[in-house]
This record gives structure tokens, C-alpha cells and sequence, in this order.
């Protein structure tokens, strides 16, 4: 795959991801998250590299699970508006696979329900 498809990808990905359109789910790694369509998933993983920096791992697995691609951030190394984008991307994902809107909705229906 090439870089300018795997920058589309996630491009794709984090535009999608903003818009609320995809599922993200929690793995067993607690810094992986995953989404599946068309019979493919793709996870992001944060992780540190050799010199103790986050380094965001890509996995693209078809429907039995065997690795299609993987590759990383320091692909596109020194590029900080990219590195920016993909810490954005795991970001949202975490917070859709783990329900923090609907957990911050709970808590600001909280307020509106307890008097003061």
C-alpha cells in the first residue's frame, strides 16, 4: 500500500470518526481500538517506541483475522501536523469505544436533575 493510500485511509478515518459515523470498539490491548466494514477491520494502537515516544501502530486484518498491512506513524516522521492527526484519531477512538459522550451526557443530566 502506498503512503498517499494510507494517509487517505486515515484521513478517511479521522474525518468518519469526527461525524460520529464509526463504531469503534475496545480490545484486549487497552490502548487498541478497532472497526470493521466490508469483511476488513483496521485497529490503532499507541504504544512507545525505542526512545520512549508514543509511536500509533495500524493493523489491517481481513474476515479470518490474517494481517493484510501494518504500519506506523514514523512512516511519515518529522511530518507533526500527521502525527497530530493520528494522536487525534486514537483519541476519539477511545473516547467512542468507551462511551465518554454518553458518560458526560449522564453527568450533565446529573446537574440538571439534583437541585441546588
Amino acid at each position: 500500500m502506498s503512503f498517499d493510500k494510507r494517509l487517505a485511509l486515515i484521513g478517511k478515518l479521522l474525518e468518519h470518526t469526527r461525524n460520529g459515523k464509526l463504531d469503534w470498539e475496545e480490545t484486549t490491548n487497552p490502548d487498541e481500538f478497532i472497526i470493521s466494514r466490508n469483511e476488513l477491520s483496521i485497529a490503532i494502537l499507541k504504544t512507545k517506541n525505542s526512545q520512549n515516544h508514543n509511536l500509533y501502530i495500524f493493523t489491517i486484518t481481513d474476515e479470518d483475522g490474517d494481517t493484510i498491512d501494518e504500519f506506523d506513524d514514523e512512516v511519515w516522521e518529522g511530518d507533526n501536523d500527521i502525527f497530530r492527526m493520528i494522536a487525534e484519531l486514537h483519541k476519539l477512538a477511545r473516547g467512542y469505544a468507551k462511551g465518554t459522550e454518553q458518560a458526560l451526557d449522564k453527568l450533565l443530566q446529573s446537574f440538571e436533575d439534583t437541585p441546588f
